[in-house]
């Protein structure tokens, strides 16, 4: 079994992905990220990943709020 040791969601204010979404200037440290856009994570894992072997599925939830009528389960294949 594949086993994730840790997550980064290079969410650093000057980081790639808050730039490409246009959040870089928010006064928060988290990522943060705008519906519709690709972005990327980096997965830290304590054995070798071989796709032939191993298959990577994400849930992500997002927000611990929202308005009536929008889901924030998102899982991914």
């Amino acid at each position: 079994m594949l086993v994730v040791s840790g997550v980064d969601l290079m969410g650093q204010r000057s980081g790639a992905n808050r730039r490409a979404h246009h959040t870089d200037e928010f006064e928060y440290d988290e990522l943060i990220v705008r519906r519709g856009q690709p972005f990327d994570i980096r997965l830290q894992l304590r054995q070798p990943y071989d796709p032939e072997l191993h298959r990577v599925c994400l849930e992500l939830l997002v927000g611990e709020s929202r308005a009536p009528g929008v889901p924030r389960h998102a899982p991914e294949p």
